[in-house]
């Protein structure tokens, strides 16, 4: 299985690449998204938490190579 990253915006030009299969939960407060990974930290992307859960959801999609 190959293992995928998704990228989150921090920052202008700085991103943080995560295994979204550490991820635990992702929390809508406001206009903001947090991002809860396995090991207990906390990711605060710039974009929504749609953007994030779709980006989860894309990341879990298999690709067979032949």
């Amino acid at each position: 299985m190959e293992q995928k990253f998704i990228k989150l915006k921090i920052e202008d030009n700085q991103y943080h690449y995560v295994n979204p299969i550490f991820i635990t939960s992702v929390l809508e407060i406001k206009d903001n998204c947090v991002v809860y990974t396995m090991d207990g930290k906390l990711i605060h992307p710039k974009e929504s938490v749609d953007d994030v859960m779709k980006k989860i959801k894309d990341s879990s999609k298999m690709t067979f190579h032949v």
